[in-house]
């Protein structure tokens, strides 16, 4: 727990210096008035946008794939309905939902999960990893301005500039946000840090090789095998230091508001080396953290066990519940659209 408590330390001196509002957002509301009720929820942006569920309709109206939609529960081995989950994740004091970035069909459930947490008047903080704590203090301003729209914060926050996947993607996220008043929560390290340690390194490494080793696979594949040696050690050492300063978010979170949510890619919620890891001794009793992956089903894969990854220690299942869901429609490789943006020369 050294390097969650060194992350959390600076965490709060950094509330310290900037002032809370940089790090947290909340309205310009007193607490009474907070919270807002299911039956105003839905008046509220209902001119400008469909629901959430009605979204993952839409996303998929007939599943094909005998996995879709249904929600597996690793270790009881069977299959749980999606109300049971809502129930689990609304008893949870720590939930992390693990996505694939720019993917609808994930990013409308996790807008689906906060509405139906708001309908039981469970309102978790949101930690979000596609946020920086600088960009807070944007949204801090546009939030008084614009206490329940979302509408328009992707302008002001200059998301194309962020490269992080289109706004129309992570926006019904922020209108299910907005609508409950949800504190937000930046938890990636700022842009300056991590290029320095794509460059340089890290002068810390993990005692457990196997995390650095593990991460350094992930790396390999992600980079289209183009990294050398040292290029996949520095980014192993950058996504290792990501997850421990999304830990200390999410910390923060559950410490201001009895509980957090946290949305990261896939890989960062892993149980095995990941976010959890490190925030494990502080919530290790039944049911105080949930690790959720959405999980894109796979042709000819029906069986739910073949979808989880090797567990790095042989012991720790990475997830404790993957809920199924149509895959991302096909389009060019990861690899073809960095060819095409004449970045793949960048990471030789």
């Amino acid at each position: 727990m050294r390097f969650i408590s060194r992350f959390y330390i600076k965490f709060v001196l950094s509330l310290t210096l900037l002032g809370l509002g940089a790090f947290v957002v909340m309205t310009p509301t007193s607490a009474a008035d907070q919270k807002v009720t299911p039956s105003a929820a839905t008046q509220i942006g209902s001119a400008q946008a469909k629901s959430a569920q009605a979204k993952q309709q839409e996303t998929d109206p007939k599943p094909k794939h005998p996995l879709t939609n249904k929600v597996w529960d690793v270790s009881a081995k069977a299959f749980i309905s999606q109300r049971a989950m809502i129930k689990r994740i609304g008893a949870a004091k720590l939930v992390l939902i693990g996505e694939r970035h720019g993917h609808s069909a994930h990013q409308n459930r996790t807008a689906f999960i906060l509405e139906r947490l708001g309908d039981r008047n469970i309102y978790p903080a949101l930690v979000m990893e596609m946020l920086e704590p600088r960009q807070l203090l944007m949204v801090r301003q546009y939030r008084k301005d614009n206490p329940e729209s979302a509408m328009g914060l992707g302008e002001a926050l200059r998301w194309y500039k962020t490269g992080w996947p289109s706004w129309s993607f992570y926006e019904p996220i922020f209108r299910a946000a907005f609508t409950a008043k949800l504190p937000l929560i930046g938890a990636d390290l700022p842009e300056a840090e991590q290029n320095k340690i794509k460059k340089m390194g890290h002068r810390e490494q993990p005692k457990d090789t196997s995390i650095l080793t593990s991460w350094k696979m992930s790396m390999k594949a992600a980079h289209c095998n183009l990294l050398g040696e040292l290029g996949l050690t520095n980014m192993a050492l950058l996504q290792w230091q990501r997850d421990q300063a999304m830990a200390a978010a999410l910390l923060h979170g559950a410490e201001r508001e009895g509980r957090a949510l946290l949305l990261a890619g896939l890989a960062h919620i892993r149980r095995d080396r990941s976010v959890p890891r490190y925030v494990g001794a502080l919530f290790d009793g039944p049911g105080d953290m949930l690790a959720i992956a959405l999980m894109d089903v796979a042709a000819g894969k029906a069986k739910p066990n073949s979808y989880m990854p090797k567990s790095i220690n042989g012991k720790t299942a990475p997830y404790d519940l993957i809920w199924f869901t149509p895959p991302k429609s096909r389009g060019p490789s990861t690899c073809k659209r960095l060819k095409a943006k004449g970045l793949l020369q960048q990471l030789k």
